[in-house]
Order: C-alpha cells, then structure tokens, then sequence
C-alpha cells in the first residue's frame, strides 16, 4: 500500500510520464529490500512469538546487539521516523484531496492549500477519535489497518478501470486484473471483522458525497 503515492504529486514533478514510474518502482523496489532485509534479522535473533509480543521489536534487536545506548538510539529513530512520516502523509492527504477537487470530484474549498491541511487535519483528528484504544500501539495499529481495507477499493476501481483503458480484452491484461482483484479482496477477507465494519462505516458515510458533487456540476 501507498506505492501510488508517487502519482500524487505528478503535476509538481517535471517529466512525470517519466519520473513518476521511475519513482514508484524504486521506491518499492529500496522499501522491499529494507522490510525483508530487516524482518530477516528480527527473525534470526528472536522467537516469532516473542516478536508477536514486543511493542519495539528494533529496539529490542538493537539492545540484545549493541546494549541499552543502542537500543535508545533505535527508539530515538523511529520518533524521528514516525514524525517524518506524519508529514510526509499529511502532504500526501492534502495533495490528494486538492487534486481530487480539481477533477470536480471533491469540496471545492480543498483547492484552498490552508483550509486543505484544516479540514485534512479535523477529518484524521476524528478517525483517531473514532478508533480510539486503549493503547497508542494498538491505536495505531488499528488505523493502519482500517487504511489498508479503504485503500484496497481503490485499487479494485482501478483494476476496472484499466481494462477499460487497455481496450479489448487481452489474456495479459485479464490475468493482471484478476490477479489484483483477488488479492485485495484476499486483503479484505482476511482483515478482522471489526475492523472491516468500520472501514466499512467510513466508505458508506463517503460515497453520498460523489452523486451530490456529479449533481452541483
């Protein structure tokens, strides 16, 4: 999930016919080497159950390597990690949105960058509030999730989509589509059941918005 985050800024991106796949695939291409590579690692110095277990499996790795210095340094990192990462997403929330509403597709108030980031800002402050756990961890964890499945529809709109833009049906082009529609429906089934319902809940509460904009233009 988020290897189309590439395509979102493709109007600020010069050459993006180019750059943008370019981007995509190393991007997933450095980001599979990094999860494999490290998850390889945690799974040659722990037990998987013991890993299943730990809230800061890195930290742990890095304790039971270098001792207690290294184990704050890796904890220190993924602060300055998950901090990145809330920018990096909220630009990546704003521009979608800010490009959805060009396209008709969204309020038009999102074409306005400061009332963008507000409105971007107040939807993911109730998402918290509306998954709220008893632990950060487990919060967190939830929302990951809870995106995942969203996300996933998406990706089955746009397997639809790009059999009709390929044109006739070729055996390649069916056998992609297939193949991406199975997994995010896999996705899906193998989700928890009370997090699909909320998933499930935020996209029904979302989809009244798209007949109402098609009816303003």
């Amino acid at each position: 999930m988020g290897v189309e985050s590439a395509s979102v800024a493709s109007d600020t991106i010069e050459n993006p016919q180019q750059n943008v796949p370019l981007a995509t695939m190393i991007g997933f291409v450095l980001a599979a080497i990094l999860y494999l590579g490290t998850s390889s690692l945690l799974m040659g110095l722990f037990p998987a159950e013991q890993i299943a277990r730990s809230s800061a499996p890195f930290a742990d790795a890095a304790l039971k390597m270098v001792g207690p210095l290294g184990a704050s340094v890796m904890a220190l990192c993924a602060i300055f990690k998950a901090f990145s990462s809330l920018v990096g997403w909220t630009l990546i929330v704003s521009q979608s949105a800010g490009a959805a509403a060009k396209d008709n597709l969204f309020l038009k108030i999102y074409n306005k960058p400061v009332w963008n980031f507000i409105l971007s800002g107040l939807l993911m402050t109730a998402i918290v509030i509306y998954t709220e756990s008893s632990s950060l961890a487990h919060e967190f964890n939830r929302i990951i999730n809870i995106a995942v499945i969203l996300t996933v529809f998406p990706y089955l709109y746009s397997a639809a989509a790009f059999l009709k833009m390929t044109g006739p049906l070729k055996i390649k082009t069916s056998a992609i589509v297939v193949t991406a529609r199975v997994f995010c429906l896999w996705v899906v089934a193998g989700s928890e059941a009370h997090l699909v319902q909320k998933a499930m809940m935020i996209l029904f509460v979302s989809i009244p918005l798209y007949p109402l904009l098609r009816l303003r233009d």
